[in-house]
């Protein structure tokens, strides 16, 4: 199966013969895109309670990041259990925020712990130590999984801060830290 591609509108000249079949493909082209992202899109988020904060950051190996919610699953690929999400067969696309306070270096990573490895690598980041400052790593990345996998949002820092490393919170409203979205191309 091919992956399906966005076609931006063709222009045809006033003297240029159109056939059926080339509207006909682009159409299908573009629903078939359309489609893709209506039955393949997972969206899973870290939710606390107003006025909690995101929790200790560890400075040295890789931390788990919670994921307490599934906010979208539009096809049924996922499932979320002790902050892991399992994921559908397939080749699909992610953008993952995390963020970070007051830990100077930190970077963020999609892990298959089915498979003991990293399938997309966040950004490199650095926040102030002494300033309350929140910087996000981003992870964005394509990979395919051959089977249903067992993967974690991970991230590690250089300098541990308690209570407040994963997240500050906002005292608005739901705080939300960790967003993973996923879209499943085939």
């Amino acid at each position: 199966m091919m992956t399906a591609v966005w076609t931006p509108p063709l222009t045809w000249l006033v003297d240029q013969l159109v056939t059926e079949q080339d509207l006909n493909e682009q159409v299908r082209d573009n629903l078939e895109f359309l489609y893709a992202g209506l039955v393949g899109y997972v969206l899973i988020c870290d939710e606390k309670t107003l006025d909690t904060p995101g929790g200790t950051f560890s400075s040295g190996a890789w931390q788990t990041r919670d994921l307490t919610t599934i906010k979208s699953d539009v096809g049924g690929h996922a499932a979320l259990a002790a902050n892991q999400i399992t994921l559908a067969a397939g080749t699909w696309r992610c953008r993952i925020q995390c963020p970070a306070y007051q830990v100077a270096k930190h970077q963020a990573r999609l892990y298959s712990i089915s498979d003991g490895l990293t399938l997309a690598l966040g950004s490199s980041q650095r926040t102030a130590t002494t300033v309350g400052t929140t910087v996000f790593s981003s992870i964005i990345g394509r990979f395919t999984l051959s089977t249903s996998k067992v993967l974690e949002v991970q991230h590690r820092c250089e300098t541990s801060f308690s209570t407040y490393g994963f997240g500050y919170q906002a005292g608005l409203d739901t705080e939300v830290y960790t967003i993973a979205e996923f879209w499943k191309e085939a």
